[in-house]
């Protein structure tokens, strides 16, 4: 019963995003054109991702203890949508977004203090401390995990269900922990699930199709990757 407020405030701040985002992002053209690599019909508004985001962050300043870590995500988080919306306006080159994608790990390491160092007893021979390594490994796993879930947003509903799924794994592992970001994968479900209406049109035609886009997909690789190191370290 305790989560049923937060999903609903994040649910509704994150639909009455994607009903008046939608008409302001065909104005401006911030849309999903066909072409020879999308079968779509028409000019898709790419709103979701940014629905998703401030869902989620009006929820964390109502529903989440404030604290230096989560502001840094939020500010991280905040970083990442900004580039992925303008990677869907101008199409950007690889080498700025992989840019801004190391810079969010370096605020995530030394900022949050938060990157992989032990890794477990992954072959029986004991736990592999990577030590220093650990800060270059979790950058190259962070720009991994962010351009992973950018590349599997292809199919409608496929980055929106994995990653519900995947939130929904991460809430229950953190809850039996104890651990004070449980409540961050919620507010996502709640959020893709808004989006998702509109994503798949249902549950009737009358919710018209709109893309999460780069901004959206960016921004959900961040938070898996940031929630598994704050879950395992």
């Amino acid at each position: 019963m305790e989560f049923i407020s937060p999903l609903v405030f994040t649910f509704l701040t994150s639909f009455i995003c994607i009903r008046f985002g939608k008409p302001v992002a065909l104005r401006l053209g911030l849309v999903d054109n066909p072409s020879s690599r999308k079968l779509h019909k028409g000019s898709i508004p790419l709103v979701g991702g940014i629905a998703i985001f401030i869902g989620v962050l009006m929820a964390s300043m109502v529903y989440i203890p404030q604290s230096q870590e989560l502001n840094l995500y939020l500010i991280a988080a905040a970083l990442i949508v900004f580039i992925g919306v303008l990677d869907d306006f101008y199409d950007l080159p690889v080498k700025p977004r992989i840019v801004a994608q190391i810079l969010v790990a370096t605020m995530m390491i030394f900022g949050a203090n938060l990157y992989l160092d032990n890794l477990g007893d992954l072959f029986g021979f004991g736990e592999i401390r990577l030590s220093l390594f650990g800060m270059v490994f979790t950058i190259i796993a962070v720009v991994g995990a962010i351009n992973a879930f950018n590349m599997v947003d292809g199919i409608d509903g496929l980055a929106g269900m994995l990653s519900v799924i995947t939130f929904s794994s991460l809430a229950f592992l953190l809850s039996q922990t104890g651990n004070e970001w449980f409540l961050l994968p919620v507010l996502f479900i709640a959020a893709t699930m808004a989006y998702l209406m509109f994503n798949l049109e249902w549950p009737n035609r009358k919710f018209k199709k709109i893309f999460m886009g780069d901004a959206g997909s960016m921004l959900i690789g961040l938070t898996v990757i940031w929630l598994l190191v704050v879950g395992t370290q």
